[in-house]
């Protein structure tokens, strides 16, 4: 880039800097990112330009861009840059204006994550009914960080702080249920096979006994039974069998 055009697109970014606008944060965000590699030169004076606003102004949103000691934090630069919903972004940046947060210690994670899909995630993990307490751990660690980054923007008024407040009582709720659930698991993978193994054999013989109850028969009796009734049969088929042809069967069993 030529200097002259150099210095008219340098001057330009820093007076979008310096306005303290939001909606200029995604475009300075994705200069830095472009020219990271093929002019940092340019990116070294808009980290410079960065820190002049925020040191003029303590409650600049721009200093999400920054570390504590001032240096440019690229994780910051680099999730901004990605925002595909820019104005929602610099909607909830207004917001959050408005109640004097201090940007310095708010990352663009608190500002562009799903609380939803957050609530996803931990709905999927409950439903599942293989759990161990390790795998209930490290969803409570996941739910623990998501509450750390909610609770920010919950702490104060407004709408988003209104939604944050709801999604962070909904994940406290989950966290509760996990809690009860962590109580009752066991402690391993194996466990879990061996008890799954014993309550399928134990539901299996339930079941064979309940369908299939054992029952002491008199065999002898049974038989006898059976042949009095074949016997009554074949008497009844004998005495109703026209055996002449007379139309009436009537004596036609009798031997003469």
């Amino acid at each position: 880039m030529e200097e002259d055009k150099l210095k008219i697109y340098l001057n330009t970014i820093n007076k979008m800097i310096k306005t303290g606008n939001p909606k200029y944060m995604s475009y300075i965000s994705k200069q830095y990112m472009t020219n990271m590699k093929t002019n940092p030169v340019i990116c070294e004076a808009i980290g410079d330009m960065l820190f002049k606003e925020v040191t003029r102004n303590e409650k600049s949103p721009y200093a999400i861009f920054l570390h504590d000691n001032g240096s440019v934090c690229l994780d910051a630069i680099s999730d901004v840059s990605k925002i595909t919903n820019i104005a929602n972004f610099v909607a909830q940046i207004k917001e959050l204006s408005k109640y004097d947060v201090d940007f310095s210690t708010v990352t663009p994670d608190d500002l562009i994550m799903e609380g939803d899909e957050i609530l996803a995630e931990l709905e999927k993990e409950l439903e599942r009914d293989d759990l161990t307490k390790q795998d209930i751990e490290d969803v409570e660690n996941k739910a623990g960080t998501a509450l750390a980054k909610v609770g920010i923007i919950a702490a104060i008024g407004g709408t988003i702080g209104a939604a944050a407040r709801g999604v962070f009582a909904k994940i406290t709720s989950s966290l509760s249920s996990l809690k009860k659930q962590k109580e009752i698991v066991p402690e391993n993978q194996e466990e879990l096979k061996v008890q799954k193994n014993n309550a399928q054999i134990t539901a299996s013989r339930l079941s064979f006994d309940e369908v299939c109850p054992k029952v002491d028969v008199d065999e002898e009796k049974v038989i006898a039974s059976m042949s009095a009734k074949t016997n009554d049969k074949e008497l009844n088929k004998k005495k109703n069998t026209d055996t002449y042809g007379d139309g009436d069967p009537d004596g036609d069993d009798m031997s003469l």
